[in-house]
Order: C-alpha cells, then sequence, then structure tokens
C-alpha cells in the first residue's frame, strides 16, 4: 500500500501556555501568526470517537509547510480521566498518511500487530482512522470517502 505524509501532530499541554509567542525569532514570526490564526475547536465527540480517547474539549491549529506536510498542535482537555492518556498525553506525536483506501491501510497496520485506536471518521470529503502500532506509536490514516 502507497502512504504519502499529510502531517505531523503533536499534542501539547494548551496552544498558548507557551511563554511568550510574541518572543519567537523574527524567521518564525509568519508561521507563528499562521497558527494562531487557525486556531479550531472541533466537536469533542467526533474527536472522542477519532482518537478512542474520552475528551471534553479541543483545541487544534495548524499550519502547512513549504513541503506541503502540516504541523498540527492539539491541546485536549481530559474527559473520564483525570490525567490524559493515549494521543492526549502532552508530548505525544502522530503521523498522518494519506492513503487510497482506509480499510486497506487499517488492516495491514492490525495485521502487524497493531490496533485501531478509535472509530473511523468523516471530516468533509475524506476519513481518518487512528492505528497505534505494535510499538505504541499513533499513526493516522486519511483516505478519500468514497462510500
Amino acid at each position: 500500500m502507497t502512504a504519502e505524509l499529510d502531517h505531523i501532530g503533536i499534542t501539547v499541554a494548551g496552544l498558548w501556555d507557551v511563554p511568550s509567542w510574541d518572543s519567537v525569532p523574527a524567521r518564525l514570526a509568519d508561521a507563528v501568526a499562521a497558527l494562531r490564526d487557525a486556531v479550531e475547536r472541533p466537536d469533542p465527540e467526533v474527536i472522542s470517537a477519532f482518537t478512542g480517547v474520552p475528551v471534553d474539549a479541543v483545541t487544534r491549529t495548524s499550519v502547512t509547510t513549504s513541503s506541503g506536510v502540516a504541523l498540527e498542535l492539539l491541546a485536549f482537555t481530559p474527559g473520564d480521566r483525570e490525567q490524559p492518556a493515549g494521543l492526549a498525553v502532552p508530548g505525544t506525536i502522530h503521523l498522518g498518511f494519506r492513503v487510497p483506501d482506509l480499510r486497506a491501510a487499517v488492516a495491514e497496520a492490525t495485521r502487524d500487530g497493531g490496533r485501531a485506536a478509535g472509530a473511523p471518521v468523516r471530516f468533509g470529503a475524506v476519513r481518518h482512522q487512528f492505528v497505534r502500532s505494535r510499538a505504541g506509536a499513533f499513526i493516522e490514516f486519511i483516505a478519500p470517502d468514497d462510500e
């Protein structure tokens, strides 16, 4: 199966907990402005189903690099647990890959010892699903919604 890197996701404690966004080096100012302008608050029920992690709130932002790969920052407010778990743990990194067939990608990853970490979810014209690899890495598969 072919897969193309779509984005790199990093879970952070809070998007605006950085000591001073205004103190970033000038060469990063455009990227920081783009991240600040792109803040979203997706539906926590959808994100909980998608990631397999109960959350009360999610804040998300991303910026696409010149190579076409996006950097995504996520901040979760844990739901049922006192401490965040799985993908919601600050410092957790996930890789998002575009694949032609979501079911085939998930089947291949789980056949190799991974396990689905949530249900497939539609966002616009694509479907996403997380898999946790045998080594513990989080992988997000993204495919056209052809169903």
